[in-house]
């Protein structure tokens, strides 16, 4: 496996930036399994597996 086991992203319905893909420049396919998903007034927490 590389160096990252598992992600976590906290989407919030805002823009920052210039619209940077957070995967961008990574030069391989990277697969994730959802392992988890939560929602709130306003925000959505994903925790993802990295899938060997």
């Amino acid at each position: 496996m590389g160096l990252v086991d598992e992600v976590q992203l906290h989407i919030l319905p805002i823009l920052l930036g210039e619209d940077v893909s957070l995967f961008a420049g990574l030069g391989k396919r990277i697969d994730l399994e959802r392992v988890e998903t939560s929602a709130f007034a306003g925000e959505t927490r994903l925790r993802c597996r990295v899938r060997s």
